[in-house]
């Protein structure tokens, strides 16, 4: 009789633990690509704010006319050391156009200036935190920091800049399968403030 309790009491503490194994699901391959898009990226706020601050100290002599963004088009490596914790790195891509109006008179802007195009090309190694899996949702913070190549044309002037580029998620969600999943991401950096992509365990 007391062996038989004893298997019982065994089987209870065993249980729990049991199940909270099968609620938690493991990276089962450690290494994932990934493709997103994202917008709102700083870029394309910064550049933004410039167009505004550009017509407010001209006095509305010039006023922002267009403004055009491709999207933050990003692809990542991921290579998972633990079943929570992986690094990895992304690249970014994203063209941004700007063009200012000048006034003509009567309330019109018809003096199209020359627009200003720039480019941005990122490369950010990252690491990525996994809080919550299960077997068809998980969520997950990221972190990314490297640098950015900016190229600018306007008419025939150009330049380069070569500067210091990030992107921060804290909160991430991702659904689907072990193998294949879609995720979106919200943060602030090079990527966007919102992102979605689809991700793929190698």
């Amino acid at each position: 009789m007391k062996r038989f309790a004893l298997i019982i009491l065994v089987c209870l503490l065993a249980f729990p633990d049991a199940n909270a194994q099968a609620e938690w699901a493991p990276h089962r391959l450690p290494d994932e690509i990934n493709v997103s898009y994202g917008r709102v990226s700083i870029p394309s706020f910064a550049m933004v704010l410039g167009g505004a601050l550009g017509t407010a100290f001209t006095f509305g002599l010039a006023k922002m006319d267009e403004f055009g963004t491709t999207g933050a088009i990003s692809a990542g490596y991921y290579k998972y050391l633990t079943d929570h914790f992986a690094v990895g790195g992304d690249l970014c891509y994203e063209r941004l156009l700007l063009g200012f109006a000048g006034y003509t008179g009567d309330s019109t802007y018809e003096n199209k200036l020359t627009p200003n195009h720039s480019t941005f090309y990122s490369v950010m190694p990252g690491i990525k935190l996994s809080w919550f899996n299960r077997e068809h949702f998980g969520m997950y913070s990221k972190l990314n920091a490297g640098a950015f190549l900016q190229t600018s044309s306007q008419g025939e002037s150009d330049s380069t800049n070569f500067s210091f580029g990030f992107q921060v998620d804290p909160i991430a969600m991702e659904f689907g399968g072990m193998s294949f999943r879609g995720f979106v991401e919200a943060g602030i950096g090079m990527e966007g403030l919102v992102k979605a992509g689809v991700r793929y365990a190698l």
